[in-house]
């Protein structure tokens, strides 16, 4: 396989063959131009094992393999700066130009490295990942590179991981904006990382030999699925806004969800017709929102859409609202005390994403399931007779939505079959 002819090329260093290319192309040059074009090999697989996201698979998931790759790549590079200098002292030849090259080469390694570790700690998420963490590091990172990196030589590349930095930046921002149930904010930031998607995407065709479709596998690959499974939750739980809205405006959810990877609504309303549960409700806990969060109450418009907006804060049990009910649009208030008083009851388990909690309650014959697929979401199935804990109809469609929901359904895409 390509990923073990790399391996190779790193554990052994340097092949003969890969050494009289090298000798070949630098033999006219003479040093110190071989210690810049050594590590540019190495730079070079290890940029293709980065972008086909190979260094995911279960094998090497544990290993520092791609981590040692680029740190040899930077350690080399140092070297060779060093070696610039000292001709440069020697020979008096003016070579600012390319130490500039070699250095600033050197500093986006080091970024890529950080990207590789972001990367790992997605694919190896069964929690809620830190998406506030990611997003300020990675406007660290732009903002490095935009001041760092100014050499003409490494326009293209300092373009393409600008651009990768900036979507993903925007993907986290859009991810807690859904989960904060700020349709604003969601919608616009979704888009704005479409939109860069989309140029990002024609780039990297035309740097990758103008190819005119994308790999199957990959950075760009998955960045596309996980902006598709975004827009899929989005659009779920901002169902009844886009839903009331597309039909003012002389549209339909059917042809809007028709384009979705993932169509969570008809989901639910296929497991409440096969399951004969009372109802299905997604449940907003208030105190993780923002002051733009938008909860079912008014409506003001904006923009061509009417969007629920209430100002003030919320008391009791009106601050945990459901942003969605199902099959029923309107919530089953008279078990919210109940509901209400289990989720804050329970927040380890809840937490901990383990099985679904579980809970049959005699006084009023009603059975219920709850799964948190946010840290502010928490989705309730109710019946209104006793049910088995460990219904199987009802424990699939739970883990089928909260895996999907959380985003672990799609950083596992992140690890290539093997």
């Amino acid at each position: 396989r390509c990923f073990k002819a790399q391996d190779s090329v790193y554990n052994e260093k340097r092949k003969e063959k890969e050494r009289n290319i090298l000798t070949i192309q630098s033999v006219s040059l003479g040093p110190p131009w071989t210690n810049f074009l050594s590590p540019l090999l190495l730079l070079a697989a290890s940029e293709n094992i980065y972008y086909s996201l190979t260094y995911l698979e279960f094998r090497w998931i544990r290993k520092d393999h791609l981590f040692n790759m680029y740190g040899q790549v930077f350690s080399d590079l140092n070297e060779a700066l060093k070696k610039f200098k000292a001709h440069e002292a020697v020979s008096g030849s003016n070579l600012v130009f390319f130490e500039s090259l070699i250095w600033q080469t050197g500093l986006l390694v080091g970024f890529r490295s950080e990207l590789v570790s972001m990367y790992r700690a997605l694919a190896a998420s069964r929690g809620s990942p830190a998406y506030l963490e990611f997003i300020k590091h990675l406007s660290t990172i732009k903002k490095q590179i935009s001041v760092g990196v100014n050499h003409t030589l490494l326009e293209n590349v300092k373009t393409n991981v600008i651009m990768e930095v900036s979507i993903l930046h925007d993907l986290f921002r859009a991810q807690i904006s859904i989960s904060q149930y700020n349709f604003l904010d969601a919608t616009l930031t979704l888009y704005k990382s479409k939109t860069e998607l989309d140029k990002w995407a024609k780039i990297y065709t035309q740097l990758a030999g103008g190819e005119s479709r994308l790999p199957k596998t990959g950075v760009v690959p998955w960045i596309h699925k996980f902006h598709a499974s975004l827009h899929s939750k989005m659009t779920f739980y901002f169902y009844p806004i886009l839903n009331k809205n597309e039909t003012k405006l002389g549209g339909t959810m059917k042809s809007f969800s028709s384009k979705l990877t993932v169509d969570y609504h008809a989901l639910a309303l296929d497991f409440c017709q096969r399951s004969g549960c009372f109802n299905v409700s997604f449940i907003l806990d208030q105190s993780y929102c923002s002051e733009n969060t938008q909860l079912p109450n008014h409506t003001t418009p904006f923009v061509g859409y009417e969007c629920n907006l209430d100002p003030q804060p919320r008391m009791g049990l009106a601050s945990w609202p459901a942003i969605m009910s199902l099959p029923q649009p309107q919530p089953p208030l008279e078990h919210w005390p109940n509901v209400i008083s289990l989720i804050m009851g329970n927040p380890d388990h809840l937490s901990k994403y383990k099985e679904p909690l579980y809970c049959y309650d005699e006084l009023v014959t009603s059975t219920y399931f709850f799964t948190m697929v946010e840290p502010s979401i928490t989705m309730v199935v109710i019946y209104q007779k006793k049910k088995a804990k460990n219904d199987q109809l009802t424990q699939e469609f739970m883990y089928i939505m909260s895996t999907n929901l959380r985003n672990w359904k799609i950083f596992s895409l992140l690890k290539p079959k093997p």
